[in-house]
Protein backbone atom coordinates (compact mmCIF):
# COMPACT_ATOMS: atom_id res chain seq x y z
CA UNK A 1 0.00 0.00 0.00
CA UNK A 2 1.64 3.50 -1.03
CA UNK A 3 1.84 5.86 1.98
CA UNK A 4 -0.11 8.27 0.78
CA UNK A 5 -3.67 5.70 1.20
CA UNK A 6 -1.54 4.71 4.21
CA UNK A 7 -2.06 7.69 5.63
CA UNK A 8 -5.58 7.68 4.46
CA UNK A 9 -7.07 4.49 5.70
CA UNK A 10 -5.28 5.24 9.14
CA UNK A 11 -7.57 8.22 9.46
CA UNK A 12 -10.43 6.07 9.09
CA UNK A 13 -9.13 3.83 11.73
CA UNK A 14 -10.35 3.59 15.25
CA UNK A 15 -7.79 4.01 18.22
CA UNK A 16 -5.91 0.73 19.25
CA UNK A 17 -8.03 -1.31 20.91
CA UNK A 18 -11.26 -0.43 19.38
CA UNK A 19 -12.99 -2.31 17.07
CA UNK A 20 -15.42 -0.04 15.00
CA UNK A 21 -18.93 -1.09 13.96
CA UNK A 22 -19.32 -1.46 10.71
CA UNK A 23 -21.55 1.28 9.73
CA UNK A 24 -23.36 4.11 11.84
CA UNK A 25 -26.65 2.09 11.39
CA UNK A 26 -25.63 -1.11 12.99
CA UNK A 27 -24.48 1.04 16.25
CA UNK A 28 -27.57 3.15 16.15
CA UNK A 29 -29.82 -0.16 15.97
CA UNK A 30 -28.44 -2.16 18.73
CA UNK A 31 -28.26 1.53 20.64
CA UNK A 32 -31.77 1.20 20.01
CA UNK A 33 -32.16 -2.03 21.25
CA UNK A 34 -30.42 -1.83 24.40
CA UNK A 35 -31.73 1.70 25.29
CA UNK A 36 -35.38 0.21 24.64
CA UNK A 37 -34.52 -2.93 26.84
CA UNK A 38 -32.97 -0.70 29.62
CA UNK A 39 -36.47 1.57 29.67
CA UNK A 40 -38.45 -1.98 29.34
CA UNK A 41 -36.78 -2.90 32.49
CA UNK A 42 -37.17 -0.72 34.76
CA UNK A 43 -40.68 -0.26 33.69
CA UNK A 44 -41.31 -3.67 34.64
CA UNK A 45 -39.63 -3.05 37.99
CA UNK A 46 -41.95 0.06 38.04
CA UNK A 47 -44.35 -2.14 37.64
CA UNK A 48 -43.92 -4.76 40.35
CA UNK A 49 -43.27 -1.82 42.68
CA UNK A 50 -47.31 -0.60 41.68
CA UNK A 51 -48.45 -3.77 42.26
CA UNK A 52 -47.12 -4.25 45.54
CA UNK A 53 -48.62 -1.01 46.66
CA UNK A 54 -51.91 -2.11 45.42
CA UNK A 55 -51.91 -4.74 47.32
CA UNK A 56 -50.85 -7.53 45.83
CA UNK A 57 -48.87 -10.31 47.20
CA UNK A 58 -47.25 -12.36 44.70
CA UNK A 59 -43.71 -12.48 44.90
CA UNK A 60 -43.68 -11.06 48.12
CA UNK A 61 -42.70 -14.78 49.81
CA UNK A 62 -39.57 -13.96 48.25
CA UNK A 63 -38.25 -10.91 50.00
CA UNK A 64 -36.55 -10.18 52.94
CA UNK A 65 -38.61 -11.23 55.91
CA UNK A 66 -39.13 -7.45 57.54
CA UNK A 67 -40.33 -6.87 53.75
CA UNK A 68 -43.06 -9.20 53.68
CA UNK A 69 -44.52 -8.01 56.99
CA UNK A 70 -44.37 -4.18 56.07
CA UNK A 71 -46.21 -5.98 52.56
CA UNK A 72 -48.67 -7.79 54.27
CA UNK A 73 -49.90 -4.79 56.79
CA UNK A 74 -49.80 -2.47 54.08
CA UNK A 75 -48.91 0.80 56.25
CA UNK A 76 -49.57 3.84 54.51
CA UNK A 77 -46.10 5.29 54.61
CA UNK A 78 -44.89 1.71 53.14
CA UNK A 79 -47.65 2.16 50.67
CA UNK A 80 -46.32 5.65 49.83
CA UNK A 81 -42.60 4.61 49.58
CA UNK A 82 -43.50 1.63 47.06
CA UNK A 83 -45.62 4.82 44.83
CA UNK A 84 -42.44 6.36 45.03
CA UNK A 85 -40.07 3.73 43.70
CA UNK A 86 -42.40 2.80 41.08
CA UNK A 87 -42.25 6.31 39.82
CA UNK A 88 -38.62 6.71 39.78
CA UNK A 89 -37.86 3.38 38.57
CA UNK A 90 -39.86 4.19 35.30
CA UNK A 91 -38.26 7.96 35.63
CA UNK A 92 -34.85 6.42 35.46
CA UNK A 93 -35.68 4.08 32.69
CA UNK A 94 -36.22 7.09 30.37
CA UNK A 95 -32.88 8.47 31.05
CA UNK A 96 -31.52 5.30 28.44
CA UNK A 97 -34.53 5.92 26.19
CA UNK A 98 -33.32 9.10 26.03
CA UNK A 99 -30.26 8.47 24.98
CA UNK A 100 -30.87 5.85 22.70
CA UNK A 101 -33.48 7.76 20.60
CA UNK A 102 -32.20 11.46 20.74
CA UNK A 103 -34.73 12.80 23.63
CA UNK A 104 -33.06 15.29 25.01
CA UNK A 105 -35.67 17.68 25.99
CA UNK A 106 -33.95 20.60 27.86
CA UNK A 107 -31.31 17.97 29.40
CA UNK A 108 -28.06 18.21 27.41
CA UNK A 109 -26.74 15.27 25.94
CA UNK A 110 -23.76 14.97 28.39
CA UNK A 111 -25.48 14.88 31.25
CA UNK A 112 -28.10 12.18 30.01
CA UNK A 113 -25.27 10.19 29.10
CA UNK A 114 -23.27 10.67 32.60
CA UNK A 115 -26.69 9.90 34.06
CA UNK A 116 -26.89 6.54 31.71
CA UNK A 117 -23.29 5.61 33.41
CA UNK A 118 -23.74 6.58 36.65
CA UNK A 119 -26.73 4.86 36.58
CA UNK A 120 -25.43 1.47 34.74
CA UNK A 121 -22.75 1.68 37.37
CA UNK A 122 -25.02 1.73 41.05
CA UNK A 123 -27.54 -0.66 39.22
CA UNK A 124 -25.15 -2.78 38.60
CA UNK A 125 -22.61 -2.65 42.34
CA UNK A 126 -25.63 -2.84 43.73
CA UNK A 127 -27.05 -6.41 42.32
CA UNK A 128 -23.84 -7.63 42.85
CA UNK A 129 -24.05 -6.72 46.54
CA UNK A 130 -27.41 -8.54 46.39
CA UNK A 131 -25.98 -11.83 45.18
CA UNK A 132 -22.88 -11.27 47.24
CA UNK A 133 -25.12 -10.58 50.52
CA UNK A 134 -27.57 -13.30 49.68
CA UNK A 135 -25.05 -15.90 48.94
CA UNK A 136 -23.33 -15.27 51.88
CA UNK A 137 -26.81 -15.11 54.82
CA UNK A 138 -28.27 -17.93 52.62
CA UNK A 139 -25.17 -20.23 53.80
CA UNK A 140 -25.52 -18.86 57.43
CA UNK A 141 -27.81 -18.92 59.32
CA UNK A 142 -30.13 -16.03 58.31
CA UNK A 143 -31.23 -18.12 55.18
CA UNK A 144 -35.01 -16.86 55.54
CA UNK A 145 -35.45 -15.29 51.83
CA UNK A 146 -31.89 -14.76 51.46
CA UNK A 147 -31.56 -17.26 48.60
CA UNK A 148 -33.98 -14.81 46.38
CA UNK A 149 -31.57 -12.07 46.87
CA UNK A 150 -28.43 -14.36 45.52
CA UNK A 151 -30.58 -16.04 42.90
CA UNK A 152 -33.40 -13.28 41.64
CA UNK A 153 -33.13 -9.95 42.54
CA UNK A 154 -29.66 -9.37 42.77
CA UNK A 155 -29.11 -10.52 38.74
CA UNK A 156 -32.23 -8.97 37.96
CA UNK A 157 -30.49 -5.53 39.00
CA UNK A 158 -26.99 -6.67 37.41
CA UNK A 159 -29.29 -7.41 34.11
CA UNK A 160 -30.02 -3.12 34.25
CA UNK A 161 -27.06 -2.39 35.24
CA UNK A 162 -25.52 -4.03 31.83
CA UNK A 163 -28.40 -3.02 29.86
CA UNK A 164 -28.03 0.76 30.78
CA UNK A 165 -24.21 0.21 30.70
CA UNK A 166 -24.48 -0.92 27.11
CA UNK A 167 -27.03 1.76 26.47
CA UNK A 168 -24.08 4.15 27.31
CA UNK A 169 -21.25 2.64 25.55
CA UNK A 170 -23.13 1.96 22.20
CA UNK A 171 -23.97 5.74 22.45
CA UNK A 172 -20.31 6.03 23.04
CA UNK A 173 -19.11 4.12 20.05
CA UNK A 174 -21.86 5.10 17.98
CA UNK A 175 -20.36 8.91 18.47
CA UNK A 176 -17.11 7.69 17.67
CA UNK A 177 -18.07 5.59 14.72
CA UNK A 178 -20.25 8.43 13.21
CA UNK A 179 -17.49 11.46 14.01
CA UNK A 180 -14.88 9.66 11.92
Amino acid sequence: MSPDRLDEASKHSPPPGQVPFRSPGVARAWLTRFGLAAFLWALAFGLVSAYWALGGMLGVDQLSPALRDDAGRQETAFVAILWMTAVVKVIGGLVPLALAFDLWLTIPRRVVSILTWLGGILLALYGIGDILSGTVRAIGEDSDGAIWYAVLWGPIWLVGGMLYLGTAWLHRRGNLTMTR
